[in-house]
């Protein structure tokens, strides 16, 4: 009998130690959360799980950290949605757009007050979840009214300022339109029946008449061609502003420059204009355009992405078409024969093969071309060599320089 309760009591500890092994194996156990988001009505939850790699040991927290936070961020934009109505359909740009716009402006500004729950991770993965308070972020959306508010006034208080340069309204308005823009759906929550509803139509249509009045303008109709180096002779363009009949000069009124895929900005001077001497290509290309715009970011101020709104509107702009090749060059040849010139000098074809096979370029013969970009000059001297002719006269090269 004791035999017997001794062999089970051996057997019992060694299932323990079994199953103690085979748990200790297993790692430990994930929680809820890493197989399924939680879904508690009071906070936006979001949870970032990355494989581990190599590649990003030293950045795997970072990692799992913003994937969570753009769970919870894609919750805020969801929430946004469901709140835009009249107020952006008023907008061509599409709601899409411009929800997007506006959750981008908001989390930025509310993800202060998402608190981190957990971390886990085995072997191969890290985990982290993360949530934000509902309550938190409606009390950082009204805060954020609140100061949004306020800013446009300041901005729409200097827009309306007696004697503000044109060129400074415009920035006004437009700094006011990108903030009211990020927080729309918080006017329509909070602002319901104050005056500040109405400024967002009010701005659009004073940009649209804005933009209407600018005049881009540039003497040169015709077609210009560049060579690879850059333009043949600088283009000039003026911006002005036509007010109660007047044209006024727009001193600093950023541009933007666009050829094919090369894009750049550029800046009036004080009389208005704008020379465009240089453009350079990678490689040469047959033909091309050059758009010249007004520059919205620049206009804008580096206050963020461009509002979805002014995408729509009608800015005025010049294009330019290109011809695109290499320079044209003359080569003139001055022969002296027997000490005499000759009248027709001599280009041997096989130079010109030679310079065309070193230089991108077109090479002409030269009897005074007009519009050429360089000239060649070969000086020479030649020996009698048989009969001479008065076309070819002594062809046997002495020197050449």
């Amino acid at each position: 009998m004791a035999l017997h309760l001794k062999t089970k009591i051996i057997k019992g500890l060694l299932l323990s130690f079994s199953l103690t092994i085979l748990i200790s194996c297993a790692g430990p156990k994930a929680p809820l959360w890493y197989t399924e988001l939680p879904s508690g009505a009071n906070y936006y939850h979001g949870v970032g799980i990355i494989q581990k790699m190599p590649e990003n040991a030293g950045q795997i927290r970072e990692l799992a950290k913003n994937a969570a936070l753009h769970d919870i961020s894609s919750q805020i934009r969801v929430s946004i949605q469901s709140e835009m109505n009249s107020a952006v359909s008023e907008s061509a740009a599409g709601i899409d757009e411009q929800v997007e716009y506006i959750s981008q402006s908001r989390t930025q500004a509310v993800l202060t007050g998402v608190e981190q729950v957990e971390i886990f991770e085995n072997e191969t993965t890290y985990g982290i979840y993360m949530r934000l308070s509902k309550i938190t972020y409606e009390k950082e959306s009204e805060n954020l009214y609140e100061l949004g508010i306020a800013e446009v006034q300041e901005y729409l208080d200097l827009a309306n300022k007696e004697g503000a340069d044109p060129l400074q309204v415009l920035q006004y308005k437009l700094y006011a339109l990108n903030k009211l823009s990020s927080i729309e759906d918080l006017i329509s929550r909070y602002g319901k029946g104050e005056p500040i509803s109405k400024t967002i139509p009010e701005i659009r249509s004073f940009l649209a008449e804005w933009f209407s009045q600018i005049q881009l303008s540039t003497p040169q109709n015709l077609a210009s061609w560049v060579i690879p180096a850059g333009l043949r002779s600088p283009i000039a363009i003026q911006a002005a502003y036509e007010q109660d009949a007047d044209m006024i000069i727009l001193k600093h009124f950023p541009l933007r420059v666009t050829l094919n895929e090369l894009s750049f900005s550029m800046q009036s001077n004080d009389s208005g204009r704008v020379s465009l001497e240089s453009i350079h290509f990678d490689s040469v290309k047959t033909s091309g355009m050059i758009i010249i715009e007004p520059d919205i970011s620049e206009l804008a101020g580096g206050q963020g992405e461009t509002v979805p709104f002014l995408k729509t509107v009608q800015l005025p702009k010049i294009q330019i078409n290109l011809s695109v090749k290499g320079p044209l060059i003359e080569i003139r040849a001055n022969e002296m024969a027997l000490e005499k010139p000759m009248k027709h000098a001599y280009i041997s074809p096989s130079l010109k093969t030679k310079l065309q096979q070193a230089v991108q370029a077109e090479f002409v013969d030269g009897f005074g071309q007009a519009e050429v970009d360089f000239v060649i000059i070969v000086n020479a001297s030649s020996v009698e060599a048989g009969p001479a002719s008065e076309y070819y006269g002594k062809t046997i090269y002495k020197c050449l320089s």
